[in-house]
């Protein structure tokens, strides 16, 4: 949580400069990656340390998210879209409780960063890539 609180000011000031889609892309990969990352940490500092670069970077693929849902609806349907978002977030979490309680931990680590990096395939498939992240 304490990642999520310092992910959602360092990400929302780089959104306002960098635009918010470089900074949903980046934190897609910043997120999977730690996440990818604590399957091969044995719990304790280095587990921490892993969880916590999670959380900022989960904090700005949130934010920058909500606000992309935001500004691309309309002042009606806004409320629908945030919502969809919310629990389609919601049940994330809730499928990732399911696997954490069926396989080992690393195992569930692995999962969740893996579909972390689809996601962020997924996207950039989309072909609005940021300049950043062009070769």
């Amino acid at each position: 949580m304490t990642g999520m609180v310092v992910g959602g000011l360092l990400w929302g000031t780089l959104a306002d400069r960098k635009g918010r889609l470089s900074v949903l892309f980046t934190s897609i990969a910043l997120y999977s990656t730690a996440t990818l990352a604590n399957a091969f940490r044995p719990l304790g500092d280095a587990y921490a340390a892993c969880r916590f670069i999670a959380g900022i970077g989960l904090a700005g693929e949130l934010g920058a998210g909500i606000t992309l849902v935001t500004e691309s609806m309309g002042r009606e349907t806004r409320g629908w879209g945030n919502t969809v978002v919310a629990t389609i977030g919601v049940l994330g979490g809730v499928a990732a409780g399911l696997v954490g309680e069926r396989l080992p931990w690393r195992a569930a680590y692995l999962i969740g960063g893996g579909l972390g990096l689809l996601l962020l395939c997924l996207r950039l498939g989309r072909g609005r890539i940021p300049r950043f992240m062009k070769a």
